[in-house]
């Protein structure tokens, strides 16, 4: 469950600060592991359903 919060603070944070992922904080650093989340759980419609 801690991995999937640190996943979300991720993605949160790139949306937040427009930045790209090389630019995440050093402890949300798995850029490609935030990214290819976000592309699944995008893909699956979460964020529709969450928002």
């Amino acid at each position: 469950m801690e991995q999937h919060r640190t996943l979300i603070e991720g993605i949160l944070w790139i949306a937040k600060t427009a930045s790209p992922r090389r630019d995440l904080p050093e402890q949300l650093r798995k850029s490609q592991t935030v990214y290819a989340r976000f592309r699944r759980w995008t893909k699956e419609g979460l964020w529709d359903r969450i928002f």
